[in-house]
């Protein structure tokens, strides 16, 4: 069984393909959408086909560069890496979660690191991020759970300012960063428990998701809406001979996720390909629709993702972050995972540095492949991306971010690629 390693390097490669790319105004070839008006709803609706015929933009021939994945070095440790972003000079800025918690931002090309703030409770320090986001300026926003503090970097690493975010009523309910819209209001999410059940399956449930906003200066978060969370189903965790109730989300379940564009909070529902965007005042306002057919889920689907369950908790294992006895008990129940019949119908929706919308219907973390339907600002479909195995961490105008795991090692390493988009002023690769 592969384990997961602790410490991983630098490694550059060279840039071998020359970009050509159309500037961010403009150029792009979109396909047409049937717009209508529902009750104020701007509702835009693309034939089933045209996922497959949109522009297929290309990524250059190897990484622009790699970091992370070398055994010998001891002191870079990307294993709990999940958070990531490019500025605009294309340095790349990625955080680990824990053991320890770290900032990094590596040249454009690799070949250095820095590290921004440090783990601890003193100022610039944090404990656990759980969210990274880019700001207007290049400004490097952070969320760490722990403290449910905020701390702002200039690109240089000098920590520049820190909010604290006010804590909520429900301490098992803890606030996740969604990011923050242009003109400064902060977005999060948390679960609720309200176990509704499933409309074509009442053993399953789908606890909600409460989305709340935040301007500095508040002194709480306010609520702005209630969204379906992940299809789950009724297991127990065992630890120290006893049991406890828990919601288990469901293997390759339905979810919805969110992402900000420009001042519009962008919704996916889970189990359609839908993109819904809201105002800041929580108001539907558009919906981009594609009647796409969801995947069946296969046997070799089942089998793969009870492997990188076991993987993953191996690598919990490796990294001492939960219980023996837990971990024991969870490698146990793998063989009696829940699938669903048929995947999400997007798996990942991301937001890159100049508004686009990324959405895939793959199921990031497991698929070996991943294609990304890329959407304008307003939802106008502009292209698709294949990315190699892995999770889109981050993408700007002519780059995307990809978080890989070495199947034999284990070994975590975050890969730049250039991005070659087709459009009518640019020339067919």
């Amino acid at each position: 069984m592969p384990m997961r390693r602790q410490t991983t390097t630098i490694a550059v490669t060279a840039l071998l393909a020359t970009l050509a790319a159309c500037g961010s105004e403009g150029g792009d070839a979109a396909l047409t959408a049937t717009t209508r008006d529902s009750a104020g709803v701007a509702i835009m609706e693309y034939p089933a086909e045209a996922w497959e015929q949109a522009p297929a933009w290309q990524l250059s021939a190897s990484p622009m560069a790699t970091v992370g994945g070398d055994p010998n070095d001891t002191e870079l440790d990307l294993s709990s890496s999940g958070l990531g972003t490019l500025l605009s000079d294309n340095r790349l800025v990625a955080a680990t979660t824990i053991q320890p918690a770290q900032i990094y931002l590596f040249a454009a090309d690799g070949s250095s690191r820095t590290l921004i703030g440090r783990a601890g409770e003193g100022p610039g320090e944090y404990r656990i991020i759980t969210g990274l986001t880019r700001l207007g300026g290049d400004t490097i926003a952070i969320y760490d759970l722990a403290s449910r503090k905020g701390l702002l970097f200039s690109p240089e690493g000098d920590e520049v300012g820190r909010l604290q975010i006010p804590f909520t009523g429900d301490a098992s309910k803890p606030p996740q960063l969604v990011g923050r819209t242009a003109d400064g209001m902060w977005v999060f999410r948390a679960f609720d428990q309200l176990n509704l059940p499933a409309d074509d399956a009442p053993e399953q449930f789908r606890n909600g998701q409460t989305i709340s906003t935040w301007r500095e200066g508040g002194e709480t978060l306010d609520s702005l809406m209630s969204v379906a969370g992940p299809v789950s189903v009724r297991s127990t965790v065992d630890f120290g001979g006893q049991s406890i109730p828990i919601g288990r989300p469901l293997a390759y379940g339905a979810n919805s996720t969110q992402a900000i564009s420009g001042n519009t909070l962008w919704v996916t529902p889970g189990n359609e390909f839908t993109l819904r965007a809201y105002d800041q005042t929580g108001t539907r306002i558009r919906d981009v629709r594609i009647p796409m057919a969801t995947r069946p889920v296969t046997e070799a689907d089942r089998e793969h993702f009870k492997q990188v369950q076991r993987e993953g908790i191996e690598r919990a294992r490796s990294l001492g972050i939960m219980p023996p006895q837990i971990l024991d008990s969870e490698l146990q129940k793998i063989e009696q995972t829940p699938f669903a019949e048929n995947h999400p119908a997007i798996g990942q929706l991301t937001t890159d540095n100049i508004g686009r919308l990324w959405a895939t219907t793959g199921f990031p973390g497991v698929d070996s492949v991943l294609t990304y339907g890329v959407f304008s600002a307003d939802g106008a479909l502009l292209g698709r991306v294949t990315v190699p195995e892995g999770i889109v961490l981050g993408a700007s105008e002519d780059r995307v971010v990809v978080r890989r795991e070495d199947p034999e090692t284990g070994l975590v390493r975050l890969e730049v690629w250039g991005l070659l988009r087709v459009c009518d002023e640019c020339e067919t690769p």
